[in-house]
């Protein structure tokens, strides 16, 4: 295995990519967009047939409804100073994504993978006590997407490296290079 030179730093961060963002950011303003449109169509449409005139309303709105919230989290996201994840003596501390669950400490992780769904990458940290990490939100929906990451993956943690500014096997290889030197440490000491 090649050297490391992110270990034995004091801390790494990897921070947001504003680009990307900014990239996702006109995907769900576009999508509110094409909500406006499709409800402005149903108004005006002859209500020759109501079906497709309510098919068109409730697709309208969920559209602005859903992607209008995608689009203030992301502004929200856009503006805060914090690095998307942040790795330390202590753990791995994921700002990353919206169901983040802040301090992971390396400790509870037992083993850490890289899973491909739908094409995506994501990162899976395994760990001691999922149901801690799970009860952590206090938002509900949060709570339910962990539940589901859970149940379907082994982990209710997982970091996909869609809003940072790495790749995901640059991330995985740092994470895993610093979770095994912590264990060995933590070996050593005993």
């Amino acid at each position: 295995m090649d050297a490391n030179p992110y270990l034995n730093q004091k801390f790494i961060e990897f921070p947001l990519s504003k680009f990307k963002l900014t990239l996702i950011l006109l995907g769900a303003l576009c999508f509110v967009g094409t909500g406006i449109w499709l409800v402005s169509k149903a108004l005006k449409a002859v209500p020759t047939f109501p079906i497709n005139r309510m098919f068109l309303l409730m697709i309208g709105f969920a559209s602005i409804l859903f992607f209008g919230i995608c689009t203030v989290a992301i502004l929200l996201k856009l503006f805060q100073k914090i690095p998307g994840i942040i790795i330390d003596a202590n753990g791995i501390t994921d700002h990353s994504s919206g169901i983040s669950s802040g301090l992971i400490k390396w400790d509870d992780i037992t083993h850490i993978d890289i899973v491909e769904v739908s094409r995506q990458k994501l990162i899976m940290l395994y760990v001691v006590n999922p149901d801690e990490y799970i009860q952590r939100h206090s938002n509900f929906l949060k709570r339910k997407a962990s539940l589901f990451n859970y149940q379907r993956y082994g982990t209710p943690l997982g970091i996909t490296t869609n809003d940072l500014k790495c790749t995901t096997q640059k991330l995985h290889d740092v994470l895993k290079s610093n979770w095994e030197q912590h264990h060995s440490l933590v070996f050593d000491a005993v």
